[in-house]
Parts: structure tokens; sequence; C-alpha cells
């Protein structure tokens, strides 16, 4: 959340206008840490936080974004499952992603040329990268086309429902 927050104050030098939604809900220390920033910065009318969404409402509320953002650090526990379901979210609704360096999420981002890694965890070359996509149309909609498309012929629930389903076949 501070890079983000930190990438947002940058963003705002040159794009005072833009949109950041929160989707989900910020608890304790963190939550006071992102109220505080705000204030600080006058970011009032550029963030949004939905507060606490179920599972089937968060896809209306991300279809109306043009860029997804994953920061996870590379730690062990944001490794060893795979790549977030966030990266999965954001391609199914067409999103232009911009991502630190995480394994898997860096294969699935290489394989289908739907955003950008960033090569460290920097709030300037978040802002950077963010900024890029917003005055390079023609890259982020091609970003969001290639999601899509990638979505739709790999990286889907059914798909792998389907794979599932003829492995637990071959069990019998």
């Amino acid at each position: 959340l501070k890079l983000i927050i930190k990438a947002l104050v940058i963003l705002k030098k040159t794009h005072p206008n833009f949109r950041f939604r929160i989707i989900g809900d910020v608890f304790g220390e963190e939550k006071k840490f992102l109220q505080k920033e705000i204030t600080i910065n006058n970011l009032e009318n550029n963030i949004e936080i939905t507060g606490w969404l179920s599972y089937n409402d968060v896809p209306k509320k991300i279809a109306d974004c043009s860029i997804g953002i994953i920061t996870n650090t590379n730690e062990k526990r944001n490794t060893l499952a795979g790549p977030p379901n966030k990266l999965f979210n954001y391609m199914t609704m067409g999103l232009a992603i911009v991502t630190v360096d995480l394994p898997a999420t860096t294969n699935i981002i290489n394989e289908t040329t739907c955003g950008i890694i960033l090569q460290k965890r920097d709030s300037q070359i978040l802002a950077k990268a963010i900024q890029n996509l917003l005055e390079d149309t023609a890259t982020r909609k091609k970003f969001q086309e290639n999601a899509l498309h990638w979505q739709k012929k790999k990286f889907n629930w059914q798909l792998e429902a389907e794979k599932l389903f003829q492995f637990y076949n071959s069990l019998k």
C-alpha cells in the first residue's frame, strides 16, 4: 500500500484527475496510514475504497478500470501458490497490468504480453509505468486486448476445471 500511495502522489503531478480504486477494505495501521496520506496529499478525489464486497460484486468494480496493479512482495508466501487471483481477475475484465517481478506472474505476463513487469519495487518506477499506460492509449488497448484473448484461450476456470476432471478420471 505504501508503494502504491507514493506512486499515486507522483502520478498526481502529471495526471491530477486520475482515479484509483481499492477493491476491498483496509484495516488497522494500514487504514490509518491510508487516511492520513489521502488527506496530506489531497487525494480525496483520486482514491475510492469500495469496502468489503461479495465475490460476485468484485468484477463489476473491476470492469470500468483500465489498469490493474500487482505489488506483492517477493516472499515465499506470495510465490509458492503461483500467481495471485487478482492477475486472473484483471485479465478476465480486460485490464492492462502493471506488476512487480514475481516468478509465476512474470511468466504469464511475458507469455501474454498484457502488461508491464517492474524490475524493481520502486514508487517512481511504478508511477512512470502507470503514466506511460495512461498516455500511450495504443499500448494500453493492446495489453487489454491481449489480456482478454489469453483469458479466453488459456487462463480461465473452465479450462482448469476440465484439466482437473481429466486428472480425476485418469485415476479411475
